[in-house]
Parts: C-alpha cells; sequence; structure tokens
C-alpha cells in the first residue's frame, strides 16, 4: 500500500465506481468525502493491480473491523479502470485465498453488477435486496402534519441513560448489529445527529441522520421503535419530525434504505412522500 498515495486512489474509485456494472454502496458521492474515507480506513488488506509505471487498474478496497465476536470485511469493489473482467476476478480470488475462515466479507452494490452476483450465487450466497428512497424536502407543502409528541434533535454528547435506552432499541431491532451504538452516538454533531421520540418520557423510538458534506443530502441510517410501541405510528411522526428539521436547515432531500424483507416500511415511505429510486444488493461470504 505504501505506493498507493491516497489521492491517486480516491480519484481512480471515483471514476470506477461511475461504472454502474461495479459500482460499490460504500463508495461516498464526492471526491473530498472519498478521500476522507480512505483516510479513516486500514488500507493493509486491500488489494491493487497497476500498470508497469504504477497507475492503478484495479482496486478492492477491504474495511476489516470488529462487531461483538464477529470479524467484517466490508468490501468496495472488486472494481477496474478501464473495466475488466478477468482482473476482477483476479481479485477477487486472491482475496479469498488469503482470507481467513472466521471472517465474514459483505458486499454491497448496485443490481446491475451481474458478474459480482453470479460470483456469490456460485459460491452458495444468499443475496438481500434494498430499496433506495427519496423524499424532496425543498418545499414546506410536501410535508405531512407536523406531530405534537415530544421529540429531541440531538448534536452532542448524551447521557448515559439516553445512550443505555437507544442502544436497548438499537439491539432489539438489529439483533446482530455491525454498528453498534458506541460508533453511531461518537461524535454527534450538525452532520451526524440522533433524533428521539417520547411517550410518556419514555423513548419509544430513535433515528441517526447523517448530512453530506454539501448540506443539499442527508440520509436516515438508522431508525428503530421498541417492539411494545409498535402500530402506534412512531416511525411516520419521527421521519415526519426529521424531514421538518431538515427542511429547516435548507437540506433539498433525505435518502434511506428499506430491505426488502420489510414490506410494511414500502407503504410507510410512499405515505410520507418518498419515491423509490433503485434497487440495491447485499451479499455475504462466510
Amino acid at each position: 500500500m505504501s505506493e498507493i498515495k491516497i489521492p491517486e486512489l480516491a480519484v481512480f474509485i471515483e471514476k470506477a465506481n461511475q461504472l454502474k456494472i461495479q459500482s460499490s454502496l460504500h463508495v461516498a458521492d464526492t471526491l473530498a468525502e472519498i478521500t476522507q474515507d480512505l483516510q479513516n480506513l486500514s488500507l493493509y488488506q486491500s488489494l491493487f493491480e497497476t500498470n508497469e509505471r504504477g497507475g492503478l487498474l484495479a482496486a478492492m478496497i477491504v474495511d476489516q473491523y470488529q462487531s461483538g465476536p464477529n470479524l467484517i470485511d466490508e468490501i468496495w469493489g472488486p472494481m477496474t479502470l478501464p473495466y475488466n473482467e478477468p482482473l476482477r476476478e483476479h481479485l477477487l480470488q486472491k482475496y479469498l485465498v488469503n482470507k481467513k475462515q472466521h471472517v465474514e466479507t459483505m458486499f454491497f452494490f448496485k443490481e446491475q453488477d451481474t458478474w459480482l452476483t453470479e460470483q456469490l450465487i456460485m459460491r452458495k450466497n444468499k443475496l438481500t435486496y434494498e430499496n433506495i428512497w427519496r423524499k424532496s424536502l425543498a418545499h414546506a407543502g410536501s410535508m405531512p402534519e407536523l406531530p405534537t409528541v415530544r421529540i429531541e434533535h440531538w448534536q452532542e454528547t448524551v447521557s448515559s441513560s439516553i445512550y443505555k435506552r437507544v442502544h436497548q432499541l438499537h439491539e432489539m431491532a438489529f439483533h446482530h448489529a455491525k454498528r453498534t451504538m458506541t460508533n453511531l452516538l461518537t461524535n454527534l454533531s450538525y452532520s451526524h445527529s440522533l433524533w428521539l421520540l417520547y411517550d410518556h418520557d419514555i423513548i419509544q423510538s430513535y433515528a441517526i441522520v447523517d448530512i453530506d458534506l454539501d448540506r443539499k443530502n442527508a440520509h436516515l441510517d438508522f431508525i428503530a421503535t421498541d417492539t411494545h410501541f409498535l402500530r402506534h405510528h412512531a416511525a411516520t411522526q419521527l421521519i415526519t419530525a426529521v424531514c421538518y428539521g431538515l427542511h429547516h436547515q435548507q437540506v433539498d432531500y433525505l435518502y434511506l434504505v428499506q430491505s426488502d424483507h420489510a414490506k410494511a416500511a414500502y407503504h410507510l415511505y410512499e405515505k410520507l412522500g418518498f419515491v423509490k429510486l433503485e434497487t440495491d444488493v447485499a451479499g455475504s461470504l462466510t
């Protein structure tokens, strides 16, 4: 990795990822965000192929982290420029030869990447599909009625009692969550904030919202409700409050991802004025 410079790698990934037939969902939208992400990753397990002049031809970014007892590799790619299927296969095989058996490998990519889909199916992997939704926040008239329940918006460190309750809700909704509350509630800020919905002074629902560097797009990364409080329209009210808050902050769009298994959420997002943009694929190798 010592010969591969971050700025050069970021430019390569930005251009290669524009080809939807090999797009990784981990790659950010702008060069500045990609560069920032790469600087925060440990790249020593990533794989690269270069030409005789040292120029990048292929890259497979391996972001490894611990999640409870599990060791996870999240993969960007493999991606090539210009597109080269045999070279993609070479990098994937090289990774698999060196992969430790107890590591779970996660891929998130666009459904147009039929090559990667075939590779994962061939290895007996079960794929899951996720829908990408977007809501315009540009006009207040597009908003549903503002909820009257108690909502809190946190952009700084929360108390231990809030942390424990949100952690409880997180575990309740995401039984084997790959990102823990320790990660999610660290360094809360304008661009990474926590939203809470209360009922009788008890937190019943939470949301984690990220705002892009350009401050025009936001992402609803997580939302969860106490299982005993379902069917009380908590998610509807919390998302509505988030939309109003982001509109006030002059954010143009709110994006979210919905698993194809969560059929009920499909109708909720339609009701709230979200539009489905595309379907993405997630797969894992164990």
